[in-house]
């Protein structure tokens, strides 16, 4: 089993030079939902990647909370259809290889 880490808001917002004030007004929008550790809001790991995303698109390309969510959800819905091609293609080649191998 994986071990999880985790990184403190406090920690993430300083080494962004950001206010804890805008991961505040994320959270409550619903963009991030922080996991508690030690009795302390933290980021998991594997979450600092959309949440750096989410501050790029506020921050530096203006977008506004609304954006962020709907950009985030077909980012989310891009992924799956191509996992889902993956998986028709996968079955494409599987078929092709049983009509190949003598099924004629």
């Amino acid at each position: 089993m994986a071990t999880l880490h985790y990184i403190s808001i406090r920690e993430f917002c300083d080494f962004h030079s950001i206010d804890t004030g805008l991961i505040d007004e994320i959270i409550e929008f619903g963009l991030f939902v922080p996991k508690e550790r030690d009795k302390q809001p933290c980021i998991p790991e594997e979450e600092i990647g959309t949440l750096e995303t989410i501050l790029r698109l506020h921050t530096e390309l203006g977008v506004n909370w609304a954006g962020i969510e709907t950009i985030l959800y077909m980012r989310e819905r891009l992924q799956q259809l191509q996992q889902q091609k993956q998986e028709l293609e996968q079955q494409l080649r599987e078929f092709q290889q049983f009509f190949e191998s003598g099924y004629r």
